[in-house]
């Protein structure tokens, strides 16, 4: 009973690594659209500032 209890407890302790791996994967995924999107509004704002629009007076729109 014992032995079968402990095999029980290491398969959830594998689980739990497992669920806690795709996480990690799942936030640094996330991490990595969230800089990319940052890096493309500094380009955009960049472009506009060439262009002579003052990126501070635009309005912002929430999505």
């Amino acid at each position: 009973m014992a032995k079968q209890e402990a095999s029980a407890a290491k398969q959830e302790v594998s689980v739990a690594k497992q669920e806690a791996s795709a996480a990690k994967q799942e936030a640094s995924a996330a991490k990595q659209e969230a800089s990319a999107a940052k890096q493309r509004a500094e380009q955009l704002a960049a472009r506009l500032r060439e262009l002579g629009i003052d990126t501070e007076t635009i309005p912002q729109i929430d999505f």
